[in-house]
């Protein structure tokens, strides 16, 4: 960024014939690290957070007497599987919720708090409308997810049940950063990460040495770590709105867990009856791959059919998600046949 900034400076000042003064190189530098600097520190605490938990978890499962074999296997499922499979919802959910950001911040600059308001219940709404689904859907099909997606060492479902979750907390800690570092508050989300930080090694060192608890530790720790951030987040960005500003929690929260309560036990359904339908003659992976699938496209459809339903969801947002134009269509036929 920097050689294509003094690269593009001869153009940049043929660019500027506005009579606007230009800030000093200097000036805009300065504002560069002290604008990037706590980014950077946000980021780098989860990394060595996470660089720590390693370490604790390899540490404390051997103190237990558990053998080398042992002890990969449980991190593998931890760090191989665990973490992408919660992360992966969470990048979907928060990369279209951001979108929503810099008008976010160009209101509360203008003092429209009002607006503002809105816009935070939307983007906050949308990563919820993702984000849960998607925690309640690997809850409850980690074990299927796994044999599908590791046939040869499907273990680990229960770190997903456990953890699943996790999600929620992480896609609304990442949107509330985002947020905040948006409006100009660029440390408050780093102390709140230092803050979840040191509640996931606390944790960590009470949990792990339990015999009975062991890995399952660490994502106990990593769930509480998220909520604890998610937490002062939000708190912040509510206080810095001032005392008007509120989450709309039916909308955000309790829509979203009701067609999600809807779409469970259709998933698991449709996955034990396609299941038991397709093993004898397909074979246990091939049976639970096509059920699998199928389970997770009728759980998709039963849900945003139930927020629909329910007004949870409006055609501009479902526009706004994977394949939304698709599931707009089908909800526009179920509405006009439902009238």
């Amino acid at each position: 960024l920097v050689i294509l900034y003094f690269a593009s400076t001869s153009r940049l000042n043929k660019v500027n014939d506005s009579g606007i003064e230009r800030e000093p190189r200097r000036y805009i530098a300065r504002e560069a690290v002290f604008t990037a600097f706590p980014i950077i520190i946000g980021v780098a605490v989860f990394s060595i957070t996470n660089l720590i938990d390693t370490v604790m978890v390899n540490t404390m499962l051997t103190s237990l007497g558990w053998h080398t074999e042992e002890v990969r296997e449980a991190f593998g499922q931890l760090s191989g599987k665990f973490m992408p499979l919660t992360t992966l919802p969470v990048a979907v959910a928060t990369a279209i919720a951001t979108a929503a950001i810099p008008s976010i911040a160009g209101s509360i600059a203008q003092g429209d708090t009002g607006a503002a308001n809105v816009k935070i219940n939307k983007a906050v709404r949308i990563t919820m409308v993702v984000s849960i689904p998607a925690a309640v859907g690997i809850g409850v099909l980690g074990d299927q997810i796994l044999l599908l997606l590791f046939p040869a060492f499907p273990g680990g479902g229960l770190l997903l049940r456990v953890g699943a979750v996790s999600i929620i907390f992480m896609a609304m800690s990442q949107i509330a950063t985002g947020m905040l570092q948006g409006c100009g508050y660029m440390k408050i989300p780093v102390y709140a990460a230092l803050t979840g930080a040191a509640v996931k090694i606390v944790l960590n060192l009470l949990l792990l040495p339990i015999p009975a608890v062991n890995v399952t530790g660490s994502v106990i720790s990593t769930t509480v770590c998220y909520v604890v951030t998610a937490g002062i987040n939000m708190y912040m960005l509510m206080r810095i709105m001032g005392p008007g500003a509120r989450l709309d929690v039916r909308a955000v929260f309790v829509k979203p867990l009701a067609a999600s309560a809807v779409m469970a036990p259709v998933c698991l359904l449709v996955y034990h009856g396609l299941f038991a339908a397709a093993r004898n003659t397909a074979g246990l992976l091939w049976a639970n791959a096509v059920a699998c699938v199928l389970a997770v496209l009728a759980g998709a459809l039963a849900y945003f059919v139930c927020m629909a339903a329910i007004r949870g969801i409006d055609e501009q947002d479902i526009r706004t998600l994977p394949m939304g134009a698709r599931i707009s269509g089908l909800i526009g036929k179920f509405r006009r046949n439902r009238a």
